[in-house]
């Protein structure tokens, strides 16, 4: 038994890659390209088109495919007028998906395609994109898990998270927009995280600050992470003090590193005065935290239509299972307040359904913080030899899990009904 176990974990990336790749190939073959059950569609086309202006059509509309931006779901516009690309996203996801689109264009030109990025090849290689920085994520999460909870805690805390929310449909089916991208680039800090403290480099350093630039260009609420990242393995006011003292100790290793990794904005801000005339542009125009003394927090919990608890149930379970003495990761106080923070700068958006999706999507890459909890239970019950209950949460979980992946492959990417139109709710959810 334990020879077998020792197989399924030296194989287990492989055969993981395997079943995602069977899944999103699977998955979008139901769907055209150019409609909006694929990748590149609406925010996702918005996010990809800096690649195709860049690499093929020297940032000229007059050059992109005819309706290039309608036939994509207008993630962008092709301004005839001047002649340009307008997108309101940043370069940030497009940087993470440059290795994939570049290997997309070799493949078309090897094969003659006539290829110009947003063909079968396009399509396909977002949703290698998307497999490779699931895969990468998970990979990074277990490696910090099984440090505090040992193999088989951090193996099913992972697969149960990753199968039981949206990470599932932002990894497997929606590979373009920016929540796989950024659930990835969490796990990297926190697993940069502690040498960064207490045994910092320049090279590590400027790594580590590049990539929180870059976590705060894709998504600026992003911001509201960076405490937790700082604060993974604080388990007293010991910690707390030991970690600030050794902040405050390497200070001087971090100056030069957190300057120069600026440079990350640079082609952001080449970008907006290219498109405005400023380097700086807020380029959502009259969309924006309108509701910041209305938020609807009870919409965004608790509706039919995205909402957080009804549509990932287990992330209220873990919310309170974090604040339980075994959770070993994140400071609980730290990231309760945390996330009522972020729910309500969301619920303050002026559409805090966040458009087309599926669950509250911007909870999405905060979920790496509940994996720790879910962790700690499990390792908990299997030392403290609760063996009935352990085979009991695990099948409970697993259940959620059969519900929210069941949905997801009959889910038509959008909820039609009113905020609180349950009946409709009932006929989308798939329990068996």
């Amino acid at each position: 038994m334990q020879k077998i176990s020792s197989y399924l974990e030296k194989f287990q990336l492989v055969i993981t890659a395997g079943l995602f790749l069977f899944l999103t190939f699977n998955m979008h073959s139901r769907a055209p390209i150019f409609s909006y059950h694929h990748v590149l569609w609406a925010d996702a086309a918005g996010y990809y088109s800096y690649l195709p202006a860049t690499f093929e059509f020297g940032w000229k509309a007059e050059h992109f495919p005819d309706s290039a931006d309608i036939l994509t779901g207008q993630g962008f516009r092709l301004n005839s007028e001047t002649n340009s690309i307008e997108t309101k996203y940043t370069y940030g996801v497009a940087l993470l998906q440059l290795p994939f689109y570049l290997t997309g264009r070799l493949i078309a030109k090897i094969s003659g395609s006539n290829e110009n990025g947003f063909g079968v090849i396009g399509h396909r290689m977002i949703m290698l994109a998307g497999v490779f920085y699931a895969l990468a994520a998970l990979y990074f999460l277990k490696r910090i898990l099984k440090k505090m909870y040992g193999a088989f805690s951090a193996s099913m805390a992972v697969l149960f998270l990753f199968s039981s929310t949206t990470l599932f449909y932002y990894g497997i089916d929606k590979a373009g927009f920016s929540h796989i991208y950024l659930f990835f680039l969490f796990t990297v800090l926190i697993n940069m995280v502690d040498r960064l403290i207490y045994s910092p480099d320049f090279f590590r350093s400027l790594i580590f600050f590049a990539i929180l630039l870059l976590c705060f260009l894709i998504r600026p609420t992003s911001v509201f992470a960076f405490p937790l990242i700082f604060l993974t393995g604080v388990k007293s006011k010991a910690d707390l003090f030991e970690l600030l003292h050794a902040l405050r100790k390497n200070r001087k290793h971090y100056l030069l590193p957190a300057c120069l990794a600026t440079l990350v904005l640079i082609p952001q801000f080449t970008y907006w005065y290219f498109i405005s005339g400023n380097i700086f542009w807020y380029s959502y125009g009259d969309e924006g935290f309108s509701n910041l003394n209305n938020p609807h927090l009870l919409e965004l919990w608790f509706s039919p239509n995205n909402g957080l608890f009804v549509y990932t149930p287990i992330v209220a379970v873990l919310l309170i299972i974090s604040l339980l003495k075994f959770n070993r990761g994140i400071d609980s106080i730290s990231f309760l307040v945390v996330f009522l923070f972020i729910s309500w700068m969301f619920a303050s958006w002026h559409d805090w359904r966040f458009g087309c999706s599926f669950g509250s999507r911007s909870f999405t890459e905060y979920l790496v913080f509940l994996a720790f909890p879910l962790a700690g239970l499990l390792n908990h019950l299997k030392e403290g030899r609760y063996h009935k209950l352990l085979l009991f949460c695990c099948l409970m979980i697993g259940y959620i899990a059969f519900v929210n992946i069941n949905t997801i492959y009959t889910y038509d990417d959008c909820f039609y009904g009113d905020t609180w139109d349950y009946e409709n709710f009932f006929k989308i959810i798939r329990f068996y």
